[in-house]
């Protein structure tokens, strides 16, 4: 697991265990794990009203976390993204042997490429969500099929 606070209000939570996120009785199990995690590592609580886009992707899932407004309570609104195509962003071009793209100056293979290397998250990032269309759309060379 990966958490990335991007600011107050959003979190960026990567999984790389084949949890049930895509079963809807899990979330509340899942969002008391996660936390139970966020208050011990970062002394942070959910409180209000979040809407939670969950992009998955074989055994990898991002949870996006946009905080609305504060109240009591956390409440979650859930989309979710099953078989999303995600994308693995890194800067050297000899990490990753294989068909690329090529995007601003950064290379991008299909996440399912290299989710099996224990060092994936370490030295690169993952891409999701309407960012992945415009780099399929904008990128210098397309180099492997969707």
């Amino acid at each position: 697991m990966k958490i990335d606070f991007l600011d107050d209000d959003h979190i960026v939570v990567f999984l790389t265990l084949d949890c049930m996120l895509c079963d809807e009785d899990s979330m509340p199990y899942i969002f008391q794990i996660l936390g139970k995690k966020l208050k011990i590592l970062y002394d942070y609580d959910f409180r209000g009203y979040y809407h939670v886009y969950i992009y998955k992707s074989g055994n990898v899932s991002v949870l996006e976390l946009e905080k609305e407004y504060d109240y009591g309570k956390a409440d979650f609104d859930v989309t979710m993204f099953l078989n999303s195509l995600l994308l693995y962003e890194f800067e050297d071009s000899e990490y990753v042997q294989g068909p690329k793209l090529l995007y601003n100056r950064k290379y991008y293979v299909k996440l399912d490429e290299v989710s099996d290397r224990f060092d994936y998250l370490e030295y690169g990032k993952i891409i999701y969500g309407d960012l992945v269309d415009t780099i399929l759309k904008r990128s210098d060379s397309f180099l492997f099929h969707k």
